[in-house]
């Protein structure tokens, strides 16, 4: 436990034999095996206020990550005469210009595939802090709690929540990609691919049609796959790999699902929904994940997505059936919330307009408006 402790970056950089000029630093903690990793990595370069500047010795020939995406080579030499916030922006210019919004765990990602090091999220943000780029706070998403942009400049990216309503000019891409899929041309067991991310890099490093687009594009295009249930998700151990969707964890919880529901639970479910969220006296709707429990309580009934045909609450609750009793604001976070209609974020929690109509499921159990 001792050695996992988190220590001053000074007494790191001594533990791991760096030299450390007095001055001050970007602040922060460091863990002392990631300085031990730097140091292996990069033996010319000193800490020296907050960044990694050359030392004089013999060059470093920096070795391009296998894992690199096609076209993105880590210059030999790289670290010459360059701090460790040039080495970021190159970064965060290759994700520009990818199309893909530089978050700082895919920014963390992507310098790991340039030049070999795997910085520490709160180590990297303070670099960029200081290295003149623009850090903005983000909701949080797979433990990305900020982005990063080149200042002045907002870029095109590309937005992932909206990938069911894909530019027409990625519609050929989408179909050939999901025949490639269905059809099996797709080694998954090889690819072991945990993310978008990942299997966008490989079939855009694989498939020669489609070095026209960029990265992100195909990222989008991944992103509908797994919307449209041509691609899922299935466990080994500690990790959930993308595979074909007949292939799927989800697919095999469908299959297991003992009956779909009929339109009598589906009236029963915008009941139970509706009373929920008018329940909810805090204005910022309910997270989705203290959802379910708080339904078993209320009503006694576990609600199962897997039962009315959906693999995620998130994609039950903006089906049209539910359109009139909840919405849920695709945020991308896993901090998505439902809310009643018309009241999202910032905005008091109202009933719906269908308790004040009898034509309404939960008419008679909501009392008057």
């Amino acid at each position: 436990r001792r050695a996992r402790r988190p220590v001053r970056r000074r007494e790191a950089c001594q533990g791991a034999g760096l030299a450390v000029p007095t001055g001050g630093g970007c602040g922060g903690w460091i863990n002392e095996a990631r300085v031990a990793e730097l140091c292996r990595r990069f033996p010319d370069l000193v800490v020296k206020n907050g960044f990694f500047d050359e030392a004089r010795g013999p060059s470093h020939e920096n070795k391009r990550s296998r894992s690199a995406p096609p076209g993105l080579r880590a210059p030999q030499g790289c670290i010459e005469a360059r701090k460790l916030s040039e080495l970021l922006r190159e970064a965060v210019e290759s994700l520009y210009k990818d199309r893909l919004k530089p978050e700082g765990v895919l920014l963390k990602r992507r310098f790991q595939e340039l030049f070999g090091v795997d910085l520490p999220l709160d180590f990297l943000m303070k670099v960029c802090e200081r290295g003149g780029l623009r850090v903005e706070a983000a909701k949080r998403k797979s433990g990305s709690a900020f982005s990063v942009f080149l200042p002045k400049l907002d870029g095109d990216f590309v937005d992932p929540n909206n990938a069911r309503n894909l530019d027409s000019r990625l519609d050929p891409v989408y179909q050939s990609l999901k025949s490639y899929v269905e059809e099996r041309g797709w080694n998954e067991v090889e690819d072991h691919t945990t993310c978008n991310y990942e299997l966008a890099r490989v079939l855009h490093a694989r498939i020669s049609s489609l070095s026209d687009y960029r990265l992100g594009e195909i990222y989008l295009v991944v992103s509908k796959l797994i919307m449209e249930r041509v691609i899922g998700h299935r466990r080994d151990g500690d990790f959930a790999y993308l595979v074909p969707f007949a292939l799927s964890d989800e697919q095999r919880k469908l299959q297991d699902s003992p009956q779909h529901a009929g339109d009598g639970d589906w009236r029963e479910l915008a009941t139970n929904i509706g009373l929920l969220l008018l329940d909810d006296k805090s204005g910022k709707g309910i997270v989705l994940s203290r959802l379910k429990g708080r339904y078993l309580r209320k009503f006694g009934v576990a609600l199962e997505e897997f039962r009315f045909g959906y693999t995620k609450l998130a994609e039950l609750l903006r089906d049209e059936r539910l359109g009139g009793v909840c919405e849920v604001p695709p945020n991308g976070t896993t901090e998505a919330r439902a809310y009643a209609p018309r009241s999202g974020p910032g905005v008091g929690a109202r009933r719906p307009a269908q308790v004040q109509r009898k034509g309404w499921p939960g008419h008679a159990l909501a009392g008057p408006a």
